[in-house]
């Protein structure tokens, strides 16, 4: 919003997704269905914008399962973009990309 506003090209961002919460039972059909209709329009927009993709707080199941499929599943730049961690490694990560600001 900010670029449209001040007429400048949107790029840069760094897109935090926090999946603290996540379980079992949030994996319903409905809901994949939601959030994937959300990824396919994000997948236009988010490669060309972001220079990072910081998924923090995933459950271990998510983790390994990104390590399985990112291969396959995505582009390699839109991989090398994403950085899958628990909540071990969060604030890590956080501070390795943001400033404590």
């Amino acid at each position: 919003e900010d670029a449209i506003r001040r007429k400048v090209p949107f790029t840069g961002a760094i897109l935090v997704e926090d999946l603290d919460g996540l379980g079992w039972k949030d994996l319903k059909v409905e809901k994949l269905r939601f959030l994937g209709k959300l990824f396919e329009g994000r997948r236009h927009m988010v490669p060309q914008t972001c220079t990072k993709i910081l998924i923090i707080n995933a459950p271990m199941m998510f983790v390994r399962a990104w390590g399985l499929i990112k291969g396959w599943l995505v582009r390699p730049h839109t991989a090398a973009l994403v950085e899958v961690t628990d909540s071990s490694k969060a604030l890590a990560v956080l501070r390795e990309y943001l400033d404590d600001q």
